[in-house]
This record gives structure tokens, C-alpha cells and sequence, in this order.
């Protein structure tokens, strides 16, 4: 069973939340994040919908897995708001079914039980469950994630004090270096 390591994972968040915490125009209490991640569930669902041949069109796997790298950091930034430990590591299980849809699903129901109070159970379920639908799309969640926080470091490195208007002719090697990283995301393989 692979083995996911939350630990340095929600360590990679913790300056990206800081800094999106600095720029916004007022503080993100519990309902704002879990508004953040009901949007970005829907995002997610909307890929899954490709995916499980519901819509027509091409997959775009690097969006799959932004989508993915955007709920487990919502679900980062919700345990540390709930002041809630996660375990250092997580198993990844095997999806029940071939199809993605009633993991996103499940998703879902979790993130409800989230709506009244802290419920560390729920955000560990809703994480295992990111996993799982990673593992059955053959996505690297763990390298997808950490490549979403560079990508989002060096964004706000080639933005200076102006984010979140970027000034990329003033922070040219920033922005050299932001280009570069997201290209990495176009250019990333899924294991065979």
C-alpha cells in the first residue's frame, strides 16, 4: 500500500498559507474555507465528469491533478484553522471502484460533515479519499502538490508587494523562474 507523508506535505502549505493570509482582504474563518473547499470540490467534479466519460473532450491530466493539489490544500488549511492533528503519514487504499465519481462523491459527503464544528475524522476521510481518487487515476498526488506550492511561491516572488497584480518586468528573474515551474506541470508523467 503506498504511503502518503502528510507531514511534509502540510509542512509545504504552511508558507503559502501564510502568505495568502497576508494578501486577503480580510481574515478566512471557517465557513470562508469551507466555501474554498466546496468551490474546489466542484472544480474536481468537474474534471472527474471527463474522466468517467460524462462530458466529451480530452482530459487534461495536469488539470486533474491541480484540482486535486487545490482540495488537499484547502483540507490542510482547514485542519490548521480546527487546530487538528493529522496522522505524520496515510496509507493510500485502493479505490472500491474503476470509476472516480462515487469517490468524489464521498468526497463530498465528507466535506458536509465538516459544516458544524471541527471533525478531524471528516478531514481524514475527505484526505484518504483525494488519495484513493489519485491511485485510480494514476496521478502523484505527493508530487503534484509540492510542485502547486512552488508554483504558487514563486508566483507570489515574481508579484513583489503588488500580489495580486504581478509586475513581472520588475521581478524578471521571478517570473523566469515561475515559467519554468509551470511548464514542469504540463510536463509531469504518470506512472505506467
Amino acid at each position: 500500500m503506498p504511503v502518503l507523508d502528510l507531514a511534509a506535505l502540510r509542512a509545504a502549505s504552511g508558507p503559502v498559507v501564510d502568505r495568502f493570509a497576508a494578501a486577503e482582504p480580510q481574515r478566512w474563518d471557517r465557513a470562508a474555507i469551507l466555501l474554498e473547499l466546496v468551490g474546489e470540490l466542484g472544480s474536481l467534479a468537474h474534471c472527474v465528469q471527463h474522466w468517467d466519460g460524462f462530458k466529451s473532450g480530452g482530459l487534461d491530466r495536469s488539470k486533474l491533478a491541480d484540482e486535486c493539489s487545490d482540495v488537499l490544500f484547502v483540507a490542510f488549511r482547514l485542519a490548521r484553522e480546527d487546530n487538528v492533528e493529522l496522522p505524520a503519514s496515510l496509507g493510500v487504499r485502493k479505490a472500491p471502484s474503476a470509476r472516480a465519481t462515487p469517490i468524489v462523491l464521498a468526497m463530498c459527503a465528507s466535506a458536509a460533515c465538516l459544516q458544524q464544528s471541527a471533525n478531524a475524522s471528516a478531514l481524514l476521510s475527505l484526505i484518504e479519499q483525494l488519495a484513493s481518487l489519485c491511485d485510480l487515476c494514476e496521478l502523484d498526488l505527493a508530487t503534484s502538490y509540492q510542485l502547486e506550492m512552488r508554483i504558487a511561491l514563486q508566483y507570489f516572488a515574481a508579484c513583489g508587494a503588488r500580489w495580486p497584480k504581478p509586475q513581472p518586468l520588475r521581478h524578471p528573474f521571478a517570473t523566469l523562474r515561475l515559467w519554468r515551474t509551470s511548464r514542469e506541470r504540463g510536463r509531469q508523467k504518470t506512472p505506467s
